[in-house]
């Protein structure tokens, strides 16, 4: 289930915008009550620090 969120979230994102990275900071598979999903658009420098799985146009 994580990963079809991050999929989603990240190639529609990607296909409209040319870049995308899917954060998953929280989710039920962790423990936690619900999902946490952190969408970062550009390449930025927090970006590139956080933990996500990046998307990029095809």
């Amino acid at each position: 289930m994580c990963m079809m969120t991050s999929n989603v979230f990240g190639a529609i994102a990607a296909e409209n915008l040319g870049y995308a990275k899917v954060e998953l900071q929280e989710t039920i598979a962790r423990g936690y009550p619900r999902y946490r999903v952190v969408l970062y658009l550009k390449q930025t420098p927090q970006a590139q620090t956080c933990e996500g799985r990046e998307y990029f146009k095809s």
